[in-house]
Parts: C-alpha cells; structure tokens; sequence
C-alpha cells in the first residue's frame, strides 16, 4: 500500500496517483511567463521541499492550454512527485518488487554495464551471451578475430544484381 503524500489515505500506487490528481489540484502550480509565453508547472515535495518544475508543451503559446489540458499537466506532475518519494525517502510500496540485492556501482557513464557483464543480472531467461571478438578486454585471451572488412558510408550504393 501506498500513503497519498498530502493526506492520510492508502491504497495502491495507481488509486493514489488517480486521488492525487482528482483530490488535489492545489498541489501543482501552472503559470504562464509573462515576457516569454513560455508555460510551466511545479510540483513540491511535502516531505523535503524539493521542487519539480518543468516547460509544458515547450513549441506551444495558447494561454488556454493550460486550463484544458490541467488534468493531463497534474497526471504528469504527481508521477514525477510519486517518483521522487519512492526514489528519495524509500517510500516502496509493499506490492513493488524488492530492488536487487546488489547492483554494481554506476560507470563513468552513468551505467551499470551489460548484463551478466560483472554483477549486473541477467534478466530471468535469458542465456548468458557470447562475447564477440571485440567485446574482449585487452588482459582476456582468446582467438585472433582475423581482418576487418572496412567500409565507407559515403560512397554511392552499388546494386546487384
């Protein structure tokens, strides 16, 4: 069960995002900036203060957008409020699934790696894969991966026959 971050009511995630958006239009704010058109939203976090604002309908300037579309604009707000308390104050709900044991820490990328690369998991079912000539490190052995066929992307396209 989930707790509606604005009230005491609990039920699951999705009848909570549905309360959030119907129950409490309050908790998302919308305007419009006056000097450039541009219309945004924001959405707070009552546990931390952080705030989540965000550029609706970035090509758009109808004022009216805002009010017609206040419905869909909250469904999206809430989910990014949803995300951030499950992600930053560990607020699971008890029908998620567990998050894995133990993940490897991120890359210099950001990534984890590929699967079955490390510790990162295979997703369950799929068979461990076979490593390519060149997804080999330089410390690993293994066969000589033979000459590369070297292409160009400019020039023109043959036809055959």
């Amino acid at each position: 069960m989930t707790r509606c971050p604005l009230c005491e009511r609990e039920a699951s995630r999705e009848e909570i995002h549905r309360h959030l958006v119907a129950d409490h239009p309050e908790g998302v704010r919308t305007w419009l900036e006056e000097g450039t058109g541009r219309m945004r939203y924001e959405v707070c976090c009552p546990f931390c203060d952080a705030s989540h604002v965000h550029r609706v309908k970035p090509r758009g300037t109808d004022p009216a957008f805002l009010e017609e579309f206040a419905r869909e604009i909250r469904l999206v707000a809430y989910d990014m409020l949803l995300c951030h308390i499950e992600a930053e104050h560990d607020a699971v709900a008890e029908t998620d699934p567990a998050p894995p044991a133990a993940m490897p820490p991120l890359g210099p990328g950001g990534g984890r790696g590929r699967p079955g690369d490390g510790a990162v998991p295979l997703p369950p079912g799929m068979p461990a894969p076979v490593p390519g000539p060149f997804d080999r490190r330089p410390d690993q052995a293994g066969p000589d991966p033979g000459p590369v066929e070297v292409t160009t992307w400019n020039s023109p396209r043959q036809e055959t026959p």
